[in-house]
């Protein structure tokens, strides 16, 4: 609620200028987030020392964060990014040149808003299959389960 705050007001740069501070809440006061996010920074950067571990972590967090608020601007309208995809001329000219249509397979890839609105490019339909049940945020956005 905050940053969808910040970001009407005064743009994408204060909602991101907001996030660093509420990062450092979350780095010295969310034990959880911070023991989560240390695991996977020491066996990612194992050459790194202990504060520099401690800089990664809030890095991964500014970075997350970041994420959250480009998705809020993208599905609010917002904001537009420009999304470079590898490959995508060969791949739009194979798609012009036949009538059929591709099936793409992605893990996690974190903003998949972002991934289906550069795929608006190739003037076809796109399906989306997912596990909503695994994400509450998918759910609402997609209105699953709504009356």
């Amino acid at each position: 609620m905050i940053f969808r705050t910040a970001a009407r007001a005064f743009g994408l740069r204060g909602a991101y200028g907001l996030l660093y501070f509420v990062c450092l809440y979350y780095l010295a006061f969310d034990r959880a987030a911070y023991a989560t996010t240390m695991a996977y920074v020491t066996r990612r950067f194992r050459d790194h020392g202990p504060l520099r571990r401690v800089w990664d972590v809030y890095q991964v967090l500014i970075s997350q964060g970041r994420i959250l608020i480009d998705r809020f601007a993208l599905i609010s309208g917002g904001a537009s990014f420009q999304v470079d995809l590898a490959g995508g001329e060969a791949l739009k000219k194979h798609l012009q040149d036949s009538d059929k249509g591709l099936i793409l397979l992605t893990a996690h890839v974190g903003s998949w808003q972002v991934a289906m609105s550069s795929l608006e490019r190739f003037d076809r339909t796109v399906h989306l299959l997912m596990r909503p049940e695994d994400n509450a945020a998918v759910r609402a956005t997609l209105n699953i389960d709504q009356d």
